[in-house]
């Protein structure tokens, strides 16, 4: 049951980000005429403080000290860095795909790298220490 609600908040919470992401992502390459993995990276950043801090307290409900926290997600963030503004390049300037199709794709691979990332190394519970027998 715990994994159904982390997940159902996981999807709750990314879905707004992502929703953001994309609206934003958008504002900023389309009719802003922005290069489109400026925007993205940008868009991006934005949206990953407000992502923390509500996947800290509603998703994992970590109680950890947020400085260590912090910092793994900012390690984690540079993969998510490296997707948001790698796919646009690849996607609009080798593939000359429409920015829209970079946008979606940003929307539905990050999403999924976060998850895993955020539940496996930022948010992971410390093993219980073992104790003398």
């Amino acid at each position: 049951m715990i994994a159904l609600r982390r997940l159902s908040w996981f999807v709750g919470i990314g879905g707004a980000t992502t929703l953001l992401y994309a609206l934003l992502a958008w504002a900023m390459t389309v009719p802003l005429g922005w290069w489109p993995s400026l925007a993205s990276a940008l868009a991006y950043g934005i949206c990953g403080i407000g992502g923390f801090l509500s996947h800290k307290r509603l998703t994992f409900k970590s109680s950890a000290p947020a400085a260590g926290e912090v910092r793994r997600f900012m390690a984690t963030s540079v993969v998510g860095y490296g997707l948001a503004t790698g796919l646009p390049y690849v996607l609009t300037q080798n593939l000359h795909y429409d920015p829209r199709i970079a946008i979606v794709a940003v929307s539905i691979v990050c999403p999924l790298v976060n998850y895993i990332l955020l539940n496996m190394f930022v948010f992971a519970k410390a093993p219980a220490p073992q104790q003398a027998r």
